[in-house]
């Protein structure tokens, strides 16, 4: 019997993320870098990066698995339109 992967764990104390912290998520999932994100939401990449290990301390260990978990709990909103191309012919 093969043993289950760890369950995922979120912490239960009612501490979402901030609107500024979505928007940093939002940015980061629509493929922005950390200094992209900032420039966009015009504060310092330093500012972007601390609450960015903020979050990853409180809920997910790496950046990619933290906004997977923001889609997943929809503290962001995330739409990948499949199928919006035509195909050349």
């Amino acid at each position: 019997m093969r043993p289950r992967p760890p369950a995922l764990l979120v912490p239960l104390n009612g501490r979402n993320p901030s609107p500024r912290e979505r928007d940093i998520l939002t940015l980061l999932a629509h493929g922005a870098t950390m200094t992209q994100a900032a420039t966009a939401l015009g504060i310092a990449p330093s500012n972007v990066r601390n609450r960015v290990d903020m979050m990853r301390n409180r809920y997910a260990p790496t950046t990619a698995s933290l906004v997977a978990l923001a889609i997943r709990l929809e503290w962001i909103e995330f739409r990948v339109d499949i199928g919006s191309r035509t195909p050349d012919s």
